[in-house]
């Protein structure tokens, strides 16, 4: 995750941010695949996340696609 994240911002630092919130069913995911899960986020810190005002700038959306395909091409390298 962290290369994939560089790769399409690689004049930033990578930040691991461990952020409150509850999606049960990633831990069904977990037990159920016996395989790890990774959360990626892409809102920014104005977004207003889950208020009523909520929105992302299309060009995260479109930041969000590319890394999460260069993500899939890492965890497809090993």
């Amino acid at each position: 995750a962290i290369r994939a994240y560089g790769y399409h911002w690689p004049k930033r630092d990578v930040l691991l941010v461990r952020a409150g919130g509850t999606i049960p069913v990633v831990a069904t995911f977990q037990q159920q695949l016996g395989l790890p899960v990774v959360l990626m986020g892409f809102a920014l810190p104005d977004c207003g996340a889950h208020g009523p005002d909520e929105d992302m700038p299309v060009v995260m959306f479109e930041s969000a696609i590319d890394t999460i395909i260069q993500f899939m091409h890492q965890v497809g390298k090993g």
